[in-house]
């Protein structure tokens, strides 16, 4: 089944191939614009495009002028789309590869390859390793764009073997689902990173007790979405799916080995090898297959028969450790303490304070918006579209600001069960102030502050000015990051932190699932302050405020936070 991101992507790839090819016609500018405008409006599209084709209930939708639509159709008809495949014979592969490089835009690889023949990302980084000259040689260029391209090169490497947490999970668990069918099946777990929701994956491990191993081997290699079987034995079959391509490990294991094998295949490797090394001063070994207690009458191992994951944690003297946490991060200690967080469950958030609706760059109304949050049984949601200098977002302009204002209080009138909070996402200026005055500013309930731009610098004194304002409340998506793509923006964490527990400003964890901002490691740095979070969607459609909780739940959990540690998990509101 094809997603609405994989769609897209097929118009942002038309639009670079004809940005690289263009002369700079007019008609051209247009074309690319377009594709671009109409990639996001389906990536964001609140329900799945190609279901609904195949349903016969796809209707036109809005912004799709006939050319585009053509394409569309003929991409959900035959998985390819006429024109991109004609324009894609005038140049090499391995270039299209190379604008798959964030920041590695149409010209500056059309650039690239004219002056130096490149033709690949392999190419690329042989001159930058040889030839760095050459390269700076180019008009626009300078040392520190060329150190940018060289970290861009690298994210791009990295990500080419790992996958967002946020796209492999649907196919994974549509996989399990799948497994779940099998009538022989009794057991099943995903494990691996997967199941410790980790940002990026490598590959997915499903665990199951089978009845029959061989049937259900064969059931699986025959499934939709597998494209490739790498390997298959009784016990273990490799395969790689079509979407996204990434490796699946299915694993029959034995009923009484299933407890074992669960935690061998969740625990990150330190994990593991720290809790083996507990293991051996217990007289325990552990391993996929089983527990084992020495017998020194026999001076061999004798498998000692747990049955369930949880044993393992408690015979070795301490308390069960969630498969979030088992990083070796100090989780171990904890759990032999009985010290352990009662972390913040999935389901614990009552509000969403970070919503975009059509007044800035939102695909949904702000009754759209209002209407999901009630279907997900929040009390408040805070409808926060952008400020008017991010005009690249349709920032508000101080009259839109207030007629927004005026909407909203009319919305509340029709739905009294759920708090209606008017806020703003105000840019944070690159000299520290704000991007309204305060007299627009005191008409918010609340409000927050961002950094969209001019961030390639150290950032710490703008955010301390930031932090003076006695207007804001929240700082959203603190440290700017895009996984795979950009890199966090350069700040004295310790000095923004102290400041903003002395401002009472709280820091958002944004689940965005390529920002999922705070990180981990950072949310923990914080955490120790003892102060508190808010851990918001983000969401600009009715489709992300309902899907994208579950990650920003989780870099909480694997920070180690509880629920009394993130404001919006409360009934009550605190200002």
């Amino acid at each position: 089944m094809l997603t609405n991101e994989q769609i897209a992507k097929q118009f942002d790839k038309l639009a670079l191939l004809l940005e690289f090819l263009s002369r700079d016609d007019k008609a051209d500018v247009f074309r690319i614009r377009v594709y671009r405008k109409i990639a996001n409006i389906i990536r964001n599209y609140d329900k799945n495009i190609y279901e609904l084709y195949k349903e016969w209930k796809l209707e036109k939708i809005q912004w799709f002028w006939k050319e585009t639509w053509d394409k569309l159709l003929e991409y959900l008809q035959t998985w390819k789309i006429s024109s991109y495949e004609r324009l894609k014979k005038n140049i090499p592969d391995s270039v299209l590869e190379l604008m798959e490089v964030p920041w590695i835009w149409p010209k500056l690889a059309k650039q690239l390859y004219i002056n130096f023949d490149i033709t690949s990302v392999k190419d690329l980084e042989n001159l930058l390793e040889k030839h760095p000259e050459k390269i700076l040689s180019l008009p626009r260029m300078w040392e520190k764009k060329l150190e940018q391209i060289k970290k861009w090169l690298s994210m791009y490497k990295f990500t080419k073997t790992r996958t967002p947490l946020w796209f492999v999970y649907p196919y994974a668990h549509k996989l399990l689902n799948e497994i779940l069918s099998f009538e022989e099946v009794e057991q099943w777990e995903i494990a691996g990173s997967l199941r410790r929701m980790k940002e990026t994956i490598w590959d997915i491990d499903i665990l199951v007790d089978s009845k029959n191993p061989s049937l259900t081997m064969e059931k699986f290699k025959k499934l939709e979405n597998v494209e490739q079987v790498i390997v298959s034995w009784d016990t273990k079959t490799s395969v790689f799916l079509a979407q996204p391509h990434i490796q699946v490990d299915l694993r029959i294991v034995a009923k009484e080995s299933f407890g074992s094998a669960l935690q061998y295949f969740t625990g990150s490797r330190q994990h593991n090898i720290h809790l083996r090394s507990i293991a051996k001063k217990l007289n325990y070994k552990i391993s996929e297959y089983g527990i084992f207690k020495f017998d020194k009458k026999t001076n061999n191992y004798i498998k000692v028969w747990w049955e369930k994951e949880i044993d393992i944690y408690h015979n070795l003297w301490m308390d069960y450790i969630v498969p979030e946490l088992r990083q070796d991060n100090g989780e171990i200690q904890l759990a032999q303490e009985h010290k352990l967080p009662n972390l913040i469950k999935y389901d614990d958030l009552k509000w969403d304070l970070h919503t975009h609706s059509t007044w800035s760059d939102g695909k949904n109304s702000i009754e759209e918006m209002v209407i999901q949050a009630i279907k997900l049984w929040y009390k408040y949601i805070a409808i926060t579209d952008h400020s008017k200098s991010l005009s690249v977002a349709n920032g508000l302009s101080k009259d839109r600001f207030f007629q927004k204002l005026d909407e909203i209080k009319k919305i509340r009138k029709k739905y009294k069960q759920i708090k209606i909070l008017m806020w703003v996402e105000v840019d944070i200026l690159s000299d520290g102030s704000l991007d309204y005055e305060n007299d627009i500013l005191k008409n918010c309930d609340v409000v927050i502050a961002s950094i969209h731009r001019w961030f390639t610098q150290d950032q710490t004194q703008r955010y301390l000015k930031a932090l003076d304002n006695p207007y804001i409340t929240f700082i959203w998506h603190p440290s700017w990051r895009i996984i795979g793509e950009r890199d966090m923006m350069k700040v004295d964490w310790t000095q923004v932190f102290k400041k903003a527990i002395e401002k009472n400003v709280y820091m958002e964890i944004n689940c965005q699932p390529l920002r999922l901002d705070l990180p981990d490691f950072l949310i923990r740095q914080f955490a120790k302050m003892w102060w508190k979070f808010v851990i918001n969607t983000d969401a600009h459609s009715i489709k992300c405020l309902k899907e994208y909780v579950k990650y920003g739940i989780a870099q909480a959990r694997r920070a180690g936070l509880e629920k009394e540690q993130v404001i919006n998990t409360s009934l009550d509101f605190i200002w």
